[in-house]
């Protein structure tokens, strides 16, 4: 009586187009300044989900409505975000509480709908992958610009001031310390900057492995250097950490006969682009100036953070509550004085320890070891190799982005969850490919 899904009637559907336009202006979002906030991607987000279920009700779709609850990872998704919503016993402002829980099931929700486009069928992930490449590019050439002149290519809102600062026309000096020149792109800061291109340098690494033709992989090797670039030349601590991880998970995985021809590229561009673009390395040691004081900032931060914790070591002090309540729970120290205005928690798993207590950590360690789990499963069992490089660079881009919430408040970024969305996608061709294999 139910089919399991919608069998497809021509080559692209108006729906799977629309998803490669969401990945393909993605990376572009936050050009949305100068329209005032109003995205492609966000109009996508807002009636993609309520479409798809009600399609899938009057198809009688249930393999659409049942793909949340077949995961490990979607149940994970679902898992967690009751932990946050039970963090609000606890919550003082509840319009944040809501705002949190808000933002989380929006992202939720994306990922439910990507999966029921992608079903399984190939074309539409690997439509999908290209279109978030493709659409990074003019993110990267933007910030190679801005690190080559110092200038920016957009002007934001001054961060911790009432000034305001026009946006669009001309150009601003970039801010700076230590040495660097602080790129930000389109992305609206360097920390959010370098977090993304994380991402995107994990998954066009494995651009070169696919084509044959020399000028073509000589073009893909030379993306994947302005990429690791553009997250060096951010000076972001976290997004140069989270780049080697996501370089030695990449190493460790991925099939290749000569490992050291890899190794040595990687080697060759980090000297090249230290000594042409003069990228910041003592930053990265946070010994003085600016990066000092972010540093001692983010100590008080984390042990600010824990005294939440034990004050409410269950449930927490409410999803969305750190930065709100951090007058009431912060420590004072001896000779501290605070130079920088009460900011989100710079470490995600401390941030969902204080506001969602022992109960939210844990569904957030299980939530993500689920979606690497996955990606690990498949590059050891799959019988397609293009699947397992699809999975090391999925792999490699998600672990640096887990290591860079150690530092950077970013868990509710959409380009992480995108790889979630990849993840899932894979996992169900995977299975098919299995089960025909096993028939």
């Amino acid at each position: 009586m139910f089919r399991t899904y919608p069998k497809p009637k021509a080559l692209w559907h108006w729906e799977e187009i629309a998803l490669i336009l969401f990945c393909l202006t993605l990376p572009m979002q936050n050009l949305g300044i100068i329209t005032g906030g109003f995205t492609f991607a966000k109009i996508f987000l807002m009636v993609g989900y309520p479409y798809f279920m009600v399609r899938a009700y009057l198809r009688r779709d249930m393999w659409t409505v049942l793909v949340q609850f077949r995961s490990w990872i979607m149940i994970g998704m679902w898992a967690l975000l009751l932990a946050n919503l039970l963090s609000g016993v606890n919550a003082l402002n509840m319009d944040m509480w809501m705002g949190f829980n808000a933002r989380y099931l929006q992202l939720n929700n994306a990922i439910v709908f990507m999966v029921m486009v992608i079903k399984k069928e190939k074309r539409v992930l690997y439509a999908l992958m290209i279109a978030l490449l493709v659409g990074s590019i003019p993110n990267c050439l933007a910030g190679t610009y801005e690190l080559i002149t110092g200038k920016m290519v957009l002007k934001y809102v001054a961060q911790g001031t009432e000034e305001t600062v026009a946006v669009g026309g001309g150009t601003t000096e970039l801010p700076g310390s230590e040495g660097s020149r602080r790129i930000i792109g389109f992305d609206g800061g360097p920390g959010d900057h370098a977090m993304h291109f994380v991402v995107y340098a994990a998954l066009s690494a494995v651009i070169p492995f696919l084509v044959k033709n020399w000028l073509l992989r000589g073009a893909s090797l030379i993306l994947l250097f302005l990429n690791m670039v553009n997250v060096a030349g951010t000076g972001s601590r976290t997004g140069m950490i989270g780049l080697a991880i996501a370089v030695a998970a990449f190493i460790v995985l991925v099939e290749m006969r000569h490992k050291w021809l890899l190794v040595t590229f990687l080697a060759a561009s980090t000297l090249f682009a230290v000594y042409v673009f003069d990228l910041p390395i003592p930053r990265l040691l946070g010994k003085k100036g600016e990066a000092h004081m972010t540093t001692t900032f983010r100590v008080q931060q984390y042990r600010t953070a824990f005294n939440m914790f034990l004050r409410h070591k269950f449930f927490g002090i409410g999803a969305g509550q750190f930065h709100l309540e951090y007058n009431r729970y912060q420590w004072n120290f001896p000779g501290y004085e605070r130079k920088m205005a009460v900011l989100p928690l710079h470490n995600s798993y401390l941030n969902q320890l204080a506001e969602g207590g022992i109960l939210g950590l844990f569904f957030l360690l299980l939530f993500l070891f689920v979606v690497m789990y996955q990606l690990y499963i498949m590059r050891v069992r799959s019988g397609n190799p293009l699947h397992r490089l699809l999975a090391v660079g999925i792999f490699s881009g998600f672990v640096g982005w887990c290591g860079g919430l150690l530092f950077y408040p970013a868990f509710l970024d959409e380009q992480g969850w995108i790889l979630m969305a990849f993840t899932m996608g894979l996992w169900n061709i995977h299975e098919l490919e299995r089960k025909s294999r096993t028939s």
